[in-house]
């Protein structure tokens, strides 16, 4: 529920309604990386790495699964860190930079 809140904002507090990321449709905060939901014109959704299920939404999938640099897009649609060697990569081993 967004708790009282229209789409394309969060509870700020129990009386206040904040406007989300412009990617967003629903969202836990004002950030890019606090969507649930996404807006139409950006609907590819990615889960943050160590989030419950707050995430980034991007326009395509485009270059790297639409993950930053440094992350790569894994088989649960979540982007995940590459090893700190690695500026893109498939997997996590440091043997697997691109």
């Amino acid at each position: 529920s967004n708790n009282g809140c229209k789409t394309n904002y969060y509870e700020f507090t129990s009386e206040v309604c904040h406007l989300c990321h412009s990617s967003c449709d629903t969202c836990a905060g004002p950030n890019g990386n606090q969507c649930f939901t996404c807006d139409s014109s950006t609907p590819f959704f990615h889960i943050v790495d160590g989030s419950d299920n707050e995430g980034t939404c991007v326009a395509d999938t485009g270059s790297n699964n639409g993950c930053e640099l440094g992350s790569y897009l894994a088989t649960d649609f979540t982007c995940h860190l590459c090893h700190s060697s690695c500026q893109t990569c498939v997997n996590p081993s440091d043997d697997q930079c691109l």
